[in-house]
């Protein structure tokens, strides 16, 4: 009799752990770092391939638990020809069990795909979906029964004296999301805003093999950059995970050490309230190739229904960047393989194969300025060589006033077949001396790019980047820095 009220018990208990195991967006605390349980179209929003890999741990007590373990992988997708990534394919492998022995278990397989659409300046809207199969179990053999206590001890290799076996159920659905990101200058993520739906497909009741109603959940996510103080950035976050009969909030803040080159190591902190349910604390720290996540939920309230992170839990997480070359090639180099669509440079000079680079290096600026001032008029070279290029941070994006500029810089040289030209290219100190060295020749090759399709011979134009060796301004401030971020023009031969 015993064996058997235990056996509905579990019974009762397993609606609530395997409807959370198959809900699995619902529970993992560091949903910004895990995008693939919290937003379909969130996942793959840098431009590397990431390996992910995560593992949570539930303690509910009386012996029971939660165990999540998770494989995750993102490719980017990139358009060459538009210098732009448009999308991102995933997949995914997670693990979770729970009960005293691991007896309810829920083995899952997910592919995904979004898709980016620029909607303005450093603006973008992602749309994603995932299909995702599911093996649920229980494994009544984990069981202990009365028929294993013999003479007041307990023998586990006894007979269970119960013909017990597994219920199984195997599940297909959808998962849909919607993601609205925007960035700074410098590439980072000032904000995103995302609704998504899970489990869109009606599922099937565990135990009776039929379709149940209202099994969806609703997920509305975000946070935005509010304030910044010289290096740290505040970001208030929030999440809503709406269920039958089951909906679960949170609110926090989000503190986040920004450096000057979205290359170098970052950390952020961040803590935030699951109402009626947990305080949460989290830290991540990221590098180039490589970033780790841990966070730890401390009980709060006594709700719990069918959310599991209601007590306490930890999690780690660990993901690795790879397939930075691949970006630089496909996106040209004034894209970076981080975070934003067009972002601060992520590749030193060093490891990038650049045929350009290596011509450029074997060309030296010449000594001598040879000007012939009754063969080009005296303001027309004064035009060209007042004419000045700004860039933004870390960039080598041309504004439409550059096109503009060049344009009017291609129109004289066409009347002087015979006049060469060495462009110089500049930046602030912000960064160490080989980034700039990179990014300055870069900006001049983007000015020498947009002058040889207006016509300008190549061959009538050199190239040199100068880095922040010599600065027009001070350097002390944003407005001086943002002079000295250029391109100039210099009449070498006519």
């Amino acid at each position: 009799m015993k064996t058997h009220f235990i056996k509905f018990a579990l019974l009762l208990f397993s609606f609530f752990v395997l409807g959370d195991l198959k809900a699995q967006n619902t529970f993992l605390s560091q949903h910004d770092y895990v995008p693939y349980y919290t937003n379909p179209a969130a996942v793959g929003q840098e431009n590397f391939d990431r390996l992910l890999i995560h593992y949570r741990n539930t303690t509910l007590g009386s012996g029971f638990g939660l165990k999540n373990t998770m494989a995750g992988y993102s490719h980017p997708l990139y358009d060459s020809k538009h210098k732009r990534r448009f999308g991102a394919v995933s997949g995914s492998v997670s693990d979770f069990r729970s009960g005293t022995a691991g007896a309810f278990t829920n083995t899952q397989a997910m592919a995904g795909f979004n898709y980016n659409l620029p909607i303005a300046r450093n603006h973008q809207i992602g749309v994603g979906m995932q299909g995702s199969y599911s093996f649920l179990r229980i494994d009544w053999t984990r069981l202990t029964t009365d028929a294993q206590w013999i003479m007041g001890n307990f023998d586990p290799s006894a007979d269970l004296g119960e013909n017990l076996d597994f219920t199984k159920n195997d599940q297909f659905n959808i998962n849909v999301g919607m993601n609205w990101m925007w960035f700074d200058d410098a590439g980072r993520i000032n904000g995103t805003f995302g609704v998504a739906m899970y489990d869109a497909v009606n599922s099937r009741n565990f135990i009776q093999d039929e379709r149940t109603s209202g099994t969806q959940s609703y997920v509305l996510s975000g946070e935005v950059k509010v304030a910044k103080f010289d290096h740290l950035a505040l970001r208030p976050m929030g999440r809503a995970v709406i269920q039958t009969n089951s909906n679960t909030y949170e609110a926090g803040l989000k503190l986040a050490y920004e450096p000057d080159m979205i290359h170098q190591p970052s950390v952020a902190l961040s803590s935030y309230y699951r109402f009626d349910q947990a305080m949460v604390i989290a830290m991540q720290v990221y590098f180039q190739n490589l970033s780790l996540g841990i966070s730890y939920d401390i009980p709060t309230g006594s709700k719990v229904g069918g959310q599991l992170g209601a007590n306490n839990a930890i999690e780690f997480g660990a993901s690795f960047h790879f397939g930075h070359m691949r970006a630089q090639r496909a996106l040209g180099a004034d894209k970076a393989p981080y975070v934003a669509p067009a972002t601060l440079q992520h590749v030193k000079p060093s490891t990038i194969p650049s045929r350009k680079m290596k011509v450029q290096e074997q060309e030296q600026p010449p000594s001598i300025v040879d000007v012939n001032q009754e063969r080009m008029e005296e303001d027309l070279r004064n035009e060209i060589e007042n004419t000045k290029l700004r860039f933004a941070l870390g960039k080598f994006d041309l504004t439409e006033d550059s096109d503009k500029k060049l344009q009017r810089i291609a129109e004289i040289m066409a009347k002087y077949p015979n006049t060469k030209i060495l462009i110089l290219g500049h930046t602030c100190t912000i960064g160490d001396e080989d980034i700039n060295k990179f990014v300055g020749t870069e900006r001049a090759l983007a000015a020498r790019d947009r002058l040889v399709e207006a016509g300008v011979p190549r061959g009538n134009i050199r190239i040199k980047g100068m880095s922040y060796t010599q600065p027009i301004a001070t350097n002390d401030t944003d407005d001086g820095r943002a002079k000295n971020r250029r391109a100039q023009f210099i009449i070498i031969d006519q």
